[in-house]
């Protein structure tokens, strides 16, 4: 399942506007990100979001439904987890292609070589040990041997040539790249830069053609646009409403007083009190736990999270 991410920068209940809720069905939210992760999500999905882009993740639901011998009734179990990326790799440095293209998924490090001969290009994205994550694009480009011609792929950053892949890596890149020709889409990929403005290494982080799911390129297989002047993120929170749980007796105290005082005056009858007493005992018992297991009518009310 795919669902959103909602930003609540006025949410009351958060007032650094760190919330982040996830998953709205008929505009109820199931459930917020803990602070440690909305923090670290946050400014990510501020920017797109501002930039007219719904930011999705994977969701992944568990629910289930148990009896509550402390309610005396079933009660709903559930828990939702996210899959999603770590928050420095949602977004690249650089500009994502303005073109349509097709992201390849994410797997081991690729050299690219030729570097050398390109470092105008690539200084202004050398200087973190790390390496921040870039998007390349890849396009196929035929190299002239005496007696063969071999087709690789040249690496480009912002559209201009940083280098290119060894035959044998572009060999095992090439079929998503004509796959994604046949849709009109360019082929692009995370990339990485280390070193300096004096010498720098590029590798690309991309899987192999036998590693890519049979469905791609999808429709989500590409890297957001955000626009560099967005504006702020608007309100959005809504405020949710549940109901009251029943009061944990089901019958209330004056209808069990006037019970018991029933019991007690047929209980006084000569010969047949006994039997009355037994039988109001009983009675009294079972509909106590009837009311127990009935559902409960709470009246509705607004909540935080």
């Amino acid at each position: 399942m795919v669902h959103g991410l909602v930003p609540e920068p006025d949410n009351p209940y958060e007032p650094a506007g760190h919330a982040l809720a996830v998953l709205r069905i008929a505009g109820n939210t199931v459930g917020y990100l803990e602070r440690a992760h909305a923090l670290e999500y946050r400014d990510v999905v501020h920017r797109l979001v501002s930039s007219g882009i719904v930011p999705q993740a994977g969701v992944r639901v568990w629910a289930v439904t148990r009896f509550s011998s402390k309610r005396g009734r079933d009660e709903l179990k559930a828990s939702i987890r996210l899959n999603i990326r770590s928050s420095g790799d949602i977004l690249p440095v650089n500009p994502a292609p303005s073109t349509p293209h097709a992201l390849i998924p994410p797997g081991r490090s690729l050299q690219v070589t030729g570097e050398a001969d390109h470092l105008d290009v690539i200084a202004p994205y050398v200087g973190d040990p790390a390496g921040e994550p870039i998007v390349a694009t890849l396009h196929p480009i035929d190299v002239h041997k005496a007696r063969s011609t071999d087709t690789v792929l040249e690496v480009r950053l912002d559209d201009h040539r940083v280098g290119q892949l060894p035959p044998a890596t572009s060999s095992s890149l090439l079929p998503l790249v004509r796959e994604a020709e046949k849709l009109g889409r360019i082929t692009a990929a995370w990339a990485k830069v280390k070193g300096s403005r004096f010498a720098a290494d590029v590798t690309l982080q991309a899987q192999k053609a036998e590693e890519v799911p049979n469905s791609w390129p999808t429709a989500n297989d590409t890297i957001p646009r955000v626009s560099s002047n967005a504006g702020p993120v608007p309100g959005a929170y809504v405020a949710q409403r549940e109901l009251v749980p029943p009061p944990t007796s089901g019958l209330s105290g004056w209808v069990v007083v006037l019970g018991v005082a029933a019991i007690l005056i047929l209980a006084s009858i000569p010969a047949v009190g006994p039997i009355f007493f037994i039988g109001g005992a009983v009675g009294l018992i079972y509909w106590y736990i009837a009311a127990k297991r009935q559902a409960p009518r709470g009246a509705p009310r607004t909540i935080g999270h």
